[in-house]
C-alpha cells in the first residue's frame, strides 16, 4: 500500500488542494485501505489479552456485530494508540 500511495502522489499532489480529486483508482484504494484495516481489527480482536478486555467484553455484549466505532474503543482502551 505505501508503494501505492508513493506512485499515485507522483500523478495527484499530496495537498489539501486536491482533496475533492476523484478517480476510479483513488476509489479503488481507499476501498483496498478499509478492507484492510477491517481485517486487522478483525484479527486483533481475536486475540487473547484484548478479547478478554473489559471494554471489548462490554462491546461485544451489547452490540450485534462490530464497526470501526467499535474497534476504535476498545483498540485505545487497551493498546492506548492515541
Amino acid at each position: 500500500m505505501e508503494s501505492r500511495v508513493s506512485t499515485i502522489s507522483r500523478y495527484i499532489l499530496i495537498d489539501p488542494d486536491n482533496n475533492n480529486v476523484y478517480s476510479e483508482e483513488l476509489a479503488e484504494f481507499l476501498i483496498s485501505i478499509g478492507s484492510t484495516v477491517d481485517t486487522f481489527f478483525r484479527n486483533m480482536s481475536d486475540c487473547p489479552g484484548i478479547k478478554e478486555h473489559r471494554t471489548t467484553l462490554e462491546i461485544t455484549q451489547s452490540s450485534d456485530g462490530l464497526r470501526m466505532n467499535h474497534y476504535r474503543a476498545f483498540s485505545e482502551s487497551y493498546y492506548e494508540l492515541s
